[in-house]
């Protein structure tokens, strides 16, 4: 089992509850994430999965990556701001 981390202080939101309403799906399912469209609280947001058949990253680690790597860049300008993120079962 992975070691658990604290999340970054910037991330508001730790849990599916957090998300208003019911996502609506804006892509087909690829093998690796799904996409949505949500609300957190005033905010307009995207919502990324990781999905459940993609055999080749059971863990979400693709997700976690680019979550990383997006976080390394907040702020600068172009990279959209992360509210946060959790782990759904095996995947993020």
């Amino acid at each position: 089992r992975p070691t658990c981390i604290d999340a970054p202080r910037a991330w508001t939101v730790a849990h599916a509850g957090e998300i208003l309403g019911r996502p609506r799906a804006i892509s087909h399912s690829g093998n690796v994430k799904r996409v949505f469209r949500a609300k957190i609280g005033d905010h307009g947001v995207v919502l990324k999965a990781s999905s459940a058949n993609h055999t080749q990253d059971r863990s979400g680690g693709n997700l976690f990556l680019e979550l990383a790597y997006l976080e390394s860049l907040r702020g600068l300008p172009g990279v959209p701001e992360l509210f946060g993120a959790w782990v759904d079962g095996c995947h993020v």
